[in-house]
C-alpha cells in the first residue's frame, strides 16, 4: 500500500498530537519534520527518527512529501501555509488561520492561486460527539434550530504567546474560533456580532479572560458564548473526573422548535428533550435520552486529533477535496476578528 508522505512543521507542545496520530495510521509514514528550535529538532529525531530541519522551506527541498501538518504559532502560518501550497502539498493548519485578518485573507487566496488543498484545524466538525448532535439535528428530531450556547469556565494558561494580544490575535482568534465556527456549522451565515466583557482577574493576560458573546444568524437564529476565566482552579495534573470539581465547565446547548440537545464534555453526556402539548394547552420540555459516551476520553471528543487527522490522510490518499474549504475558514476568522473588534469598541458589529 503506497503511503501518505508527510512532513511534521512544528514538532513540540500540541504538535506532538499530530505526530502520535500519524504514528498510529497505517497510511502515513512520517517522511521528516521541521522545528525551528534545536531541542524540537532533537525530540523529534527520538520520537520519529526521521531527518529534522530547522525549517520547512529546507524539508520541503530535500525531501519527497505529499502533504504538510502545520503546528506551529499563529502569525507563522500564513508564511508556513502558502510556501507548501506553492510546492503543491496538501496542507493541514493549526486553528486559527492566523493572527491577522490580512493574512487569513491571503491564505484563503492562494488555495485559489495554486489549486491547492487547506484545510484549518477546526476538528469539532470530526469529533464524534459532533457528528452525533449533527445527525439528530438533521433528523429533524429537535426541529429547526433556532439557539446555540457555549459554556466554558477553565483555569489560567500559563504566560506565554497565546495570551499575548498581538502574537495570538486575541482570545475568539486563538480560542473561541472553535466555537465560532461550530456555530456557523448548525446555523449558517452570521449577520452581526456583539462582545462584552469585564476587567480581567487573570493578571498576566492581554487577551480577554472573560466575555459574553452575542452572534445573530441570517437565518434569524442566535448564539451565544459565555466564557469565563478565573472560576476555575488551574491545577496540574488533574484527571478527567477532577474538571468539575475544581469549577470546570464545558458543554452545548441546542434548543430547536421541537426539543432541545445539551452536551457536556466533562461527563460526556448528551441529552436529548422534546416538547409536549399537555391536555391544558401547555407545551413542557420532556427527557427522550440520556447518553454517556463512555468509550470516549473528554480530552479526546473535544480535542480530536485521531478523528480529524484520520480524516484529513484519507482524503490526500484517496485524492479527495477538503472537508471543508479555507475560504470556508475564512469566514469563521471574519466573525471572530469581528468579536475582537466589538469587543474594542463597545458595539455590535455587523458582517
Amino acid at each position: 500500500m503506497k503511503k501518505v508522505r508527510v512532513g511534521l512543521v512544528g514538532i513540540l507542545r500540541n504538535a506532538r498530537g499530530h505526530g502520535v496520530q500519524c504514528q498510529l495510521n497505517k497510511k502515513v509514514q512520517i517522511a521528516a519534520g521541521c522545528d525551528v528550535s534545536a531541542a524540537g529538532r532533537e525530540q523529534g529525531l527520538k520520537w520519529y527518527g526521521v531527518p529534522m530541519y530547522a525549517s520547512q522551506a529546507e524539508m520541503i527541498k530535500n525531501e519527497k512529501l505529499d502533504a504538510v501538518i502545520i503546528s506551529t504559532p499563529n502569525w507563522t502560518h500564513r508564511q508556513l501555509s502558502v510556501e507548501a501550497l506553492k510546492a503543491g502539498l496538501k496542507v493541514l493548519c493549526e486553528k486559527p488561520m492566523s493572527n491577522t485578518l490580512a493574512d487569513s485573507k491571503a491564505m484563503a487566496a492562494s488555495v485559489k492561486k495554486y489549486k491547492g488543498f487547506l484545510q484549518i484545524a477546526f476538528e469539532l466538525k470530526t469529533c464524534p460527539i459532533m457528528l452525533e448532535i449533527k445527525k439528530i439535528v438533521d433528523s429533524g428530531a429537535v426541529g429547526e434550530i433556532k439557539h446555540i450556547h457555549f459554556l466554558q469556565t477553565p483555569g489560567q494558561k500559563e504566560n506565554d504567546w497565546k495570551v499575548s494580544q498581538k502574537l495570538s490575535g486575541g482570545l475568539f482568534i486563538e480560542k473561541l474560533c472553535h466555537q465560532i465556527d461550530t456555530f456557523r456549522y448548525f446555523l449558517g451565515d452570521m449577520k452581526s456580532v456583539e462582545v462584552y466583557h469585564g476587567p480581567n482577574t487573570a493578571r498576566h493576560y492581554e487577551v480577554m479572560d472573560n466575555c459574553y458573546a452575542t452572534f445573530a444568524f441570517k437565518s434569524g437564529a442566535v448564539a451565544h458564548i459565555s466564557f469565563i476565566t478565573g472560576l476555575a482552579a488551574a491545577n496540574e495534573g488533574l484527571k478527567e473526573s477532577d474538571y468539575p470539581k475544581y469549577g470546570h465547565s464545558l458543554r452545548y446547548d441546542f434548543i430547536g422548535s421541537k426539543g432541545s440537545l445539551s452536551y457536556s464534555y466533562w461527563d460526556r453526556s448528551l441529552m436529548v428533550c422534546k416538547l409536549v402539548k399537555h391536555k391544558d394547552g401547555s407545551w413542557k420540555s420532556e427527557l427522550v435520552s440520556k447518553k454517556v459516551f463512555k468509550e470516549y476520553s473528554a480530552a479526546g471528543l473535544y480535542e480530536s486529533f485521531v478523528y480529524q487527522d484520520s480524516d484529513f490522510i484519507e482524503r490526500v490518499w484517496k485524492g479527495k477535496k477538503e472537508l471543508f474549504t479555507a475560504q470556508d475558514s475564512y469566514k469563521t476568522m471574519q466573525a471572530a476578528f469581528a468579536c475582537e473588534e466589538s469587543a474594542k469598541r463597545n458595539k455590535k458589529i455587523l458582517l
